[in-house]
């Protein structure tokens, strides 16, 4: 083998784990070579329930803790060095300070001194920000223009998320290589909706007091959490909820109230869901184009005029059963279409005898 060849060997195999190191959630370097794998290693091995910061980040939860300013409320923002200038919006905040020791009680835009910025081994430099409020309720939930950020702490703080809003006016919204949020002592009472998680890096959420009986939407879209344990007991609306997600398991909720579940799934990395009351929904328009599901525990109360599950085309067969047995009784209704898709390759899973459950409730199933 001659040294180029083997050099062009050794080059591919370093790109291949940096492949395979980004489906797991690595932060990966600027410059992806064999000086960079042991950082992007220890940056899996962060990831999950057991998360914690890079050993070379400003340290934000120390300088948060020996902070000494007297304000009621803070928010502390750990960002990446991906903008020369940054936009100060004080929404609610008494004052503004920033690592490289400007201040500002108004609005503005800063250009950082980059010479104050602190190197990191994945080949970019940290920097932070620190919002303080006079009292818990100034925080006010809007875009704060931080898609750089990387760790966030909310402290002392009044969450109040306005339901369709959620998403929109996301205190951090864009920022998608954050992998770590945190509230401490924060009041979500009166809330009308729940914060949204769609962070692609997202790899833990500490201290959430999740709202019930609201709405999920979008809650959960596009999030890069591997797992859930912040969920709305009876929530009321699931649109998009977990829409492109990583999470793979959906424990139980009770979803008899939820209307719409409008591309609930779609996309997402979902192989079990517990459970499944479909009692009050009236949209599911892309619900179930969901490739990775494999089974749903257990399932109830199908009304609509049409279900598809042609899309979910690793449906095992004990759920295609349950899915019938969950079927509204139609046989009297003579007037009325109702249509369940299962698709050539569900189809094939079940036998006459079987599909014959759902035929006999007056439902057309392809």
């Amino acid at each position: 083998m001659s040294i180029a060849t083997e050099i062009s060997r050794i080059k591919g195999n370093i790109e291949s784990a940096y492949v395979k190191a980004e489906e797991k959630g690595a932060m990966l370097p600027a410059v992806r070579n064999s000086e960079g794998l042991a950082s992007m290693i220890e940056s899996i091995a962060q990831s999950g329930s057991g998360w914690r910061p890079q050993v070379d980040w400003w340290d934000i939860d120390g300088i948060l803790a020996e902070d000494t300013e007297d304000y009621e409320g803070k928010m502390i923002v750990l960002l990446s060095d991906s903008y020369v200038t940054q936009t100060i919006n004080l929404f609610g905040a008494s004052k503004v300070v920033l690592s490289d020791g400007a201040e500002y009680v108004a609005d503005g835009v800063h250009r950082w001194d980059v010479t104050k910025d602190k190197a990191c081994g994945l080949g970019y430099k940290t920097r932070f920000m620190i919002r303080y409020y006079e009292s818990r309720s100034d925080f006010e939930y809007k875009d704060l223009r931080l898609s750089d950020a990387l760790y966030v702490i909310f402290k002392g703080l009044k969450m109040v998320v306005l339901g369709n809003r959620a998403e929109v006016d996301c205190p951090i919204r864009g920022a998608l290589n954050v992998e770590y949020i945190r509230f401490e002592d924060c009041d979500f009472d009166g809330s009308s909706g729940n914060f949204c998680f769609g962070f692609p890096r997202l790899r833990g959420i500490e201290g959430y007091v999740v709202q019930d009986d609201v709405s999920m939407e979008k809650m959960y879209q596009g999030t890069g959490l591997g797992e859930v344990s912040f969920l709305p007991k009876s929530p009321t609306n699931m649109s998009n909820a977990f829409t492109n997600a990583s999470v793979e398991y959906l424990p139980y909720v009770d979803t008899g109230r939820v209307s719409n579940f409008w591309q609930c799934f779609n996309g997402s990395r979902v192989r079990v869901i517990e459970s499944l009351d479909l009692n009050g929904c009236t949209v599911a328009s892309g619900m179930f184009v969901s490739p990775c599901l494999v089974s749903i525990n257990e399932i109830a109360n199908i009304r609509m005029n049409e279900f598809k599950f042609d899309g979910c085309v690793l449906l095992n067969h004990d759920t295609l059963v349950r899915i019938l047995n969950a079927l509204c009784d139609y046989s009297s209704d003579m007037e009325g279409m109702h249509t369940i898709v299962f698709g050539a390759t569900n189809l094939a899973k079940l036998s006459d005898e079987e599909l014959a459950i759902g035929q006999d409730k007056g439902w057309t199933i392809s």
